[in-house]
């Protein structure tokens, strides 16, 4: 096997920002509300990186790594995992419609 030839290689690596380093699984938003896993954070977050300058740097993208789904039940009638409906309560369609409305990948 040989090495990709430098064509089929990003200019970059993949740029942008996950919360899961700093806010792990913080649920508990009465009790840590700017700190909490929500849809506020996330679009505080998706704000910052264009206000800041660094979306036109090239950290084009969001990422929710985890603890954004609903717990109790864990999964809707077809068996998908489903948002925590009182943390996001517009719903990642919504929060999609957000990031991307600014310039942002939601991932």
């Amino acid at each position: 096997a040989g090495c990709a030839s430098a064509k089929d290689l990003a200019p970059t690596p993949p740029m942008g920002w996950m919360n899961w380093e700093i806010f792990r699984c913080h649920v508990d938003c009465a009790a840590h509300n700017t700190t909490c896993v929500n849809e506020y954070l996330f679009k505080v977050h998706t704000d910052a990186l264009v206000s800041g300058g660094y979306l036109a740097a090239g950290y084009d993208t969001i990422h929710i790594d985890d603890c954004w789904m609903e717990r109790t039940p864990p999964r809707d009638a077809a068996g998908k995992l489903s948002w925590d409906k009182t943390r996001f309560p517009s719903g990642m369609p919504a929060l999609g419609d957000y990031m991307h409305a600014k310039g942002v990948k939601f991932g």
